[in-house]
């Protein structure tokens, strides 16, 4: 009787030792036809890389779409809006600008760049640009530094925090509807 169960246990291991291997190769070979489908699939994506000339690189901007990224570079007497695609390497210049770019926005529905620029320490000079580069809004404000805001609905409406040497500041509201600027 207990030679009959040995016999039984031991028969009962090997059919089961033999499933699970069967399994295994199974489950690997499935798995590896998988990858194999998935890795055939896949494009080799190449990512171009910005060659920047750092006496000429100001910033970079932000993400324009998820292959393109705007950045500011100064020339001579100017500086250049650009765009660069790291799926293409293309460059393009959007805007060009005699005075000072401070800083770019891109507005959250991505249809236009907001320029904070300036030629002098106590004024500055926003500028709305389509994607095209075509100017739609500008205003002067009077300020040693500025705090931007723009509404994410809303690209013609504009939260400007004017701030003087003194730390003093107003705050002023522009719609560029109405183009006026209101102080809050």
């Amino acid at each position: 009787m207990v030679k009959r169960m040995m016999i039984i246990i031991s028969i009962v291991a090997l059919m089961i030792a033999g499933c699970s291997e069967k399994a295994d190769e199974s489950g690997n070979q499935s798995e590896n036809d998988h990858a194999n489908d998935v890795e055939a699939e896949r494009e080799v994506e190449v990512i171009k890389i910005l060659k920047a000339d750092s006496a000429n690189f100001h910033f970079i901007v932000d993400w324009l779409t998820d292959t393109k990224i705007a950045f500011v570079e100064k020339d001579t007497n100017k500086y250049l809006l650009k765009t660069f695609d790291i799926k293409t390497g293309e460059i393009d210049t959007l805007f060009e600008e005699t005075m000072i770019i401070v800083d770019v926005l891109i507005h959250p529905m991505k249809n236009t760049y907001l320029l904070h620029t300036t030629d002098n320490p106590t004024s500055a000079k926003i500028k709305i640009i389509s994607l095209e580069g075509e100017v739609l809004d500008e205003v002067s404000i009077a300020s040693s530094e500025l705090a931007i805001e723009w509404n994410d609905m809303d690209p013609t409406l504009l939260l400007l925090t004017a701030f003087q040497k003194d730390w003093t500041f107003d705050v002023f509201l522009y719609n560029g509807e109405e183009e006026g600027l209101n102080v809050i």
